[in-house]
């Protein structure tokens, strides 16, 4: 699935507005079209909201997972991204990895936010969609403040393109959104990284 070595060699993480790595192609595609058809037709998607977000959402350890998307919770897999991660941010992580997948619709959105009041201390974002473009919305926000006035040269945007991957360090100041999803189903396969102890 993601087991590529020149991945975790060549990534070195953006330190503006926050410490944050982007990869165009991180999924294969046969991996891709086999999430995307479960996400589409049978994933077990439950509605939830809250003061920052409005989207549809499950906790992907608690589903029986099709046999032929065992490769999202395998140990293998979770030892290449735990890998992945550690050596990029230059941290050392728990065996414990969370895994939950998220669909955003026409209307759904999530708030600016950091995620640093969780326990989590780094996070992998997967996207999955058919081919988003800057039209559909959904993009997503790494922001510089929780109260961005202005687009300055500190903040990112970036194109939840399928295949791709985000990831980044949770801390006081990883602010961070999606925007209102205009049009199409926007996916995203979420890994959760907790510090050693």
């Amino acid at each position: 699935m993601f087991h590529d070595e020149a991945i975790i060699n060549s990534l070195a993480p953006e330190t503006i507005p926050f410490r944050h790595f982007r990869v165009d192609k991180f999924i294969s595609g046969r991996y891709e079209k086999v999430l995307l058809e479960w996400f589409d037709i049978s994933a077990p998607w439950e509605p939830d909201s809250g003061d920052f977000y409005d989207l549809k959402i499950f906790n992907v350890h608690k589903v029986d997972l099709p046999d032929a998307l065992g490769f999202v919770q395998e140990s293998n897999t979770l030892t290449y991204l735990r890998r992945l991660m550690e050596k990029c941010f230059d941290v050392e992580l728990a065996e414990q990895v969370d895994i939950q997948a998220s669909k955003l619709e026409r209307g759904q959105v999530i708030k600016i936010h950091t995620d640093y009041s969780v326990a989590q201390s780094h996070r992998l974002l997967i996207h999955l969609n058919h081919g988003w473009t800057y039209e559909q919305g959904g993009i997503l926000m790494l922001l510089d403040s929780i109260s961005p006035e202005d687009i300055n040269p500190d903040q990112r945007f970036i194109l939840p393109k399928s295949g791709s991957a985000t990831g980044f360090e949770i801390s006081p100041k990883s602010f961070h959104a999606v925007t209102p999803v205009i049009s199409g189903a926007r996916y995203t396969l979420q890994y959760s990284f907790y510090p050693a102890q």
